[in-house]
């Protein structure tokens, strides 16, 4: 039995905790995400483990091998050793790190950026609508991947520039569909009587238009940083993702070769990864726009 009062975002947790298959998605990702977290804080699977040796190359999954730093040492290796002798299982749980640090830097920027000019362009109008519009045009009729690659490129190889590479383009699309909402909802009564009171137009954007965009928020967030993992991978293939540091990408990059020759564990292990962060993120991302429409949420 639910209060008479109850608020809208009380309703939608309530028919959210429902869904299983977004609970389920919510549990992976809160796992990723904790395993992200412990290697931030230096836990398990440092920098300098994941980029150390530690036995022979290529030992195959389940296999024993002798360690370099002790020969006289016989270990057992769970998902085996790449062409450098490194510990891939090692590699992996550290690319969970990498993954999180990209999606969720490139997720929130790219919807702050997107939100606040696209609310900013659906209601004030005019000159403002008009120049943020030609923006939109003139990044968009460049194709999205060429935009990737050059920026990336002209800030180098590495974190920073796969980060501004892919939030200098995510943010257009969120624009997009934000100042679409904004011009149906700025014609809504309850903003109408907003400004019949007074209230100035920043309040109303953001005290009243912006909290019925939570559902559209919570979908661009999980869809951009499905994106932003992804991308990593295209620019790891083109040599312009992450250096000196393992990721999916880069280790997908590096062995794509070595699956030739039958070594398919590296691969395997960084695409299985990839597709289980993936899936849950669509799980959870299905649920929270279901949950979070106002339109559905009775």
């Amino acid at each position: 039995m639910t209060g008479r009062g109850e608020s809208l975002i009380r309703k939608s947790l309530r028919k959210f905790r429902r869904d299983r298959f977004g609970m389920a998605g919510l549990a992976v990702v809160a796992v990723f995400g904790l395993v992200a977290a412990g290697v931030k804080l230096g836990l398990f699977c440092t920098l300098d483990q994941a980029t150390t040796a530690v036995g022979p190359q290529f030992v195959r999954p389940g296999e024993y091998y002798s360690t370099i730093k002790d020969p006289g040492v016989r270990a057992r290796s769970l998902l085996g050793t790449d062409i450098q002798g490194r510990d891939v299982l090692t590699k992996l749980v550290y690319s969970i790190k990498q993954a999180f640090a990209i999606g969720l830097i490139v997720s929130v920027c790219a919807v702050l950026i997107g939100v606040v000019l696209g609310c900013i362009s659906a209601y004030f109008g005019g000159w403002v609508d008009a120049l943020l519009l030609w923006v939109y045009t003139a990044i968009n009729s460049v194709p999205f991947i060429l935009w990737i690659v050059s920026i990336s490129y002209a800030f180098g190889r590495g974190f920073l520039g796969v980060v501004v590479a892919l939030t200098c383009t995510f943010w257009v699309g969120i624009y997009f569909n934000v100042r679409a909402e904004v011009m149906r909802l700025k014609e809504m009564e309850f903003v109408l009587a907003s400004e019949s009171f007074g209230a100035s137009k920043w309040r109303i954007i953001f005290g009243d238009i912006a909290p019925n965009l939570t559902h559209l928020i919570f979908v661009f967030l999980s869809l951009d940083f499905i994106a932003a993992v992804k991308n990593e991978v295209i620019l790891s293939f083109l040599g312009l993702g992450i250096a000196g540091e393992p990721s999916w990408g880069v280790m997908i990059a590096n062995a794509r070769l070595d699956l030739a020759a039958g070594k398919w564990w590296e691969v395997t292990g960084a695409t299985v990864l990839l597709f289980v962060l993936v899936m849950a993120f669509n799980m959870l991302t299905d649920a929270l726009q279901d949950a979070f429409d106002p339109k559905k949420v009775g």
